[in-house]
């Protein structure tokens, strides 16, 4: 899970950048699932949650898709 999950912030990072990866995603979203059957996530807060679901959704899913090679439900 370590690998696939620091793969998976490097590729993110690519297409949000390294501000947006800082406020959004380091500090406040961890993973409870990794596999290339499903991706679960976890936000620090309600607010966090909102607020990457309606802003970096589709990117996060397009990076577990690079990084499984497959579309994964998250």
């Amino acid at each position: 899970m370590d690998q696939a999950w620091v793969q998976f912030c490097s590729t993110l990072e690519r297409k949000i950048g390294e501000q947006n990866m800082d406020i959004w995603i380091r500090n406040t979203l961890r993973p409870e699932t990794i596999s290339p059957q499903r991706v679960r996530l976890r936000a620090a807060s309600k607010s966090y949650h909102d607020w990457i679901r309606d802003n970096l959704f589709k990117d996060i899913e397009l990076a577990w898709e690079e990084v499984f090679g497959i579309p994964v439900p998250v």
